[in-house]
């Protein structure tokens, strides 16, 4: 299978039960069984043994509806223990397997029962970080994708959420709280039941947390109180009126307020803490693979065969979300890093991997030519499925020159948005004018709004309205064609990429070329996941390339994102 882009949890699940994986990219906005092979030690190593795997059927693009109804469920009393039997039978093997969580990892896995995933960053700084808050874990190793999973999801497609880990919301009048019910039987890998508990515990630790954790100043501004009133309900006071707040905190694009059991956190300094200890289960999560092994180039995980999700009643798989849910098929996952499209190429047409991330078009009609299993979302063009965050130029609008509106505008006058388009995704993708895709509910507000977006033509490229917006910020050209101010200072751009972000390290030596032909003072930089990410965090780096995204409000309504960028 091949992927355009990264794979969400559900996503990659998905594709672990034989479906498809999804693809790229929007661009750049202004502002029959094998032979089973012989098994595989743990932790596996890179290097995996020659298989082929087994063909896939064929993807669709066809989106899965949610139901749109949140209301919470009536209230029902707590339950309550039954009296122990005088005799207990002994327990079968089975339920004492049951009873002890996570199966843990495996000890021998061959290879037709072992997926072998991306890294998309290549490599993992912070091997030993699987704290969700930290600015230093990098989540695309498999624990979005596997282990953590979210209160609520979202259907790319329709705007629509799915109720993961809880069954239901109602907001208070005037949308000043919200009361939400846990779903019966969600369980952490330990075993430990999953409860409101959980969610207090999680929030309240963000509300009284540092600034720097992820979340926190989201939390401390929107929430006033949390009050778990029993093992299902909990209630959330805001601080002032928010409708969007479910959707806001908890439904997942990418990254959101993930909840963490009480039962390990408690006590611990969320800034601090790694969640990592493999003698003790660590981390704990409730999704249906657990960690066997982590360094900094290679990610093992494997499969939890008392996974809550295959065992819920009533089950919610399914479009209907009435259909049972089986366990994945692959008894392990192994993310793994690629340093290049060569290496990825040569990797998809051995069947040394299962599922890739960016491939230059050129690069995937060879490989998909030699290796027909290597399938995209479509197979014809445009290959991939639409990317729910644009791919944009970012700067830190406190650090002059940025802080200037005119200079921000004569950057995009500069940018020939075609050219990339041509260049660096061969033709594959498309010009955006807004930090969103065009999913049918955007589109209604794209509409709505076309006479601001011809007041402020966000992908117009011009040199000329480039150059008259410098000038009205107090710059002239020196002698070496660089703006420059009244000091003599020009516009320094070190443009920070992402490692593993391959398609953007396509776009930013033309991006840069562009800008320097412009008058700009600008490079690029390619900085790996946890230095690029606290660099935003601290306000060292001043311009990056970047991903629009997070949560439902960015494929569903504007407010995130406007709010994100403002």
């Amino acid at each position: 299978m091949s992927s355009l882009n990264g794979l969400s949890r559900r996503r990659l699940l998905q594709l672990l039960g034989g479906g498809a994986a999804a693809g790229t990219a929007v661009l750049i906005a202004a502002c029959g069984e094998d032979e089973e092979p012989a098994p595989t030690p743990t932790p596996a190593a890179t290097a995996m043994a020659e298989a082929t795997p087994e063909p896939t059927p064929e993807p669709t693009p066809e989106a899965t509806a949610a139901p749109a109804a949140t209301a919470a469920p009536a209230r029902t009393a707590a339950p309550t223990r039954a009296p122990t039997p005088a005799a207990t039978p002994e327990p079968t093997p089975e339920a004492m397997k049951e009873m002890m969580g996570a199966t843990g990892p495996r000890e021998n896995v061959p290879r037709n029962r072992t997926v072998i995933a991306e890294n998309i960053s290549g490599r993992n700084a912070n091997p030993e970080v699987f704290n969700p808050f930290s600015n230093s874990m990098t989540m695309h190793t498999g624990s979005q994708q596997l282990a953590i999973e979210s209160v609520i999801y979202i259907n790319l497609q329709t705007g629509q959420e799915e109720l993961w880990q809880i069954d239901g919301f109602e907001y208070d009048e005037g949308f000043n709280g919200v009361e939400i019910s846990v779903r019966d039987g969600v369980e952490w890998s330990d075993g430990t039941p999953f409860t409101a508990h959980d969610i207090e515990f999680t929030l309240n630790m963000l509300r009284e947390g540092t600034a720097d954790l992820r979340w926190a100043v989201d939390v401390q501004e929107w929430v006033e109180s949390v009050h778990a009133e029993d093992d299902k309900h909990v209630h959330i006071l805001f601080t002032k009126p928010n409708p969007r707040f479910m959707s806001q905190m908890f439904a997942t694009l990418y990254w959101s307020v993930y909840i963490v059991p009480k039962h390990i956190w408690e006590g611990k300094d969320p800034a601090t803490f790694t969640n990592y200890d493999p003698d003790q289960g660590w981390p704990v999560f409730t999704g249906p693979y657990t960690l066997t092994s982590s360094t900094e180039l290679e990610t093992v995980w494997d499969r939890n065969d008392n996974w809550w999700g295959a065992k819920a009643a009533p089950a919610i798989g399914g479009v209907d979300r009435q259909t049972p849910l089986a366990l994945p098929k692959p008894e392990r996952v192994i993310f793994v890093g690629v340093e290049n499209a060569e290496k990825r190429a040569a990797k998809a047409i051995a069947n040394e991997q299962d599922t890739f991330w960016h491939m230059p078009r050129s690069v995937y009609e060879q490989v998909n030519s030699e290796n027909p299993n290597i399938k995209a979302w479509f197979p014809d063009l445009p290959y991939a499925y639409f990317d729910p965050a644009p791919r944009h130029l970012a700067f830190n609008l406190k650090a002059p020159p940025f802080d200037n509106a005119d200079v921000r505008w004569a950057i995009s006058y500069a940018i020939d948005r075609e050219k990339i388009v041509e260049f660096a995704y061969e033709g594959i993708t498309t010009v955006t004018d807004v930090f969103f895709p065009h999913t049918p509910a955007m589109d209604v507000f794209y509409q709505h709004a076309a006479d601001l977006f011809e007041k402020y033509p966000a992908k117009e490229f011009n040199l000329e309205k480039s150059a008259e917006r410098m000038e009205a910020a107090g710059y002239s050209k020196n002698s070496d064609g660089l703006w420059a101010d009244g000091d003599g200072n020009t516009v320094v751009m070190e443009i920070h990429v992402r490692g593993g972000e391959e398609d953007q390290q396509r776009v930013a030596p033309i991006l840069a070329d562009q800008l320097r032909v412009a008058g700009f003072d600008s490079t690029f930089k390619i900085t790996e996941a946890g230095a690029f990410f606290d660099g935003i965090a601290r306000g060292d780096i001043l311009t990056n390339m970047q991903l629009v995204g997070g949560n439902t409000v960015n494929v569903a309504d504007p407010w995130g994102t406007w709010r994100l960028l403002h």
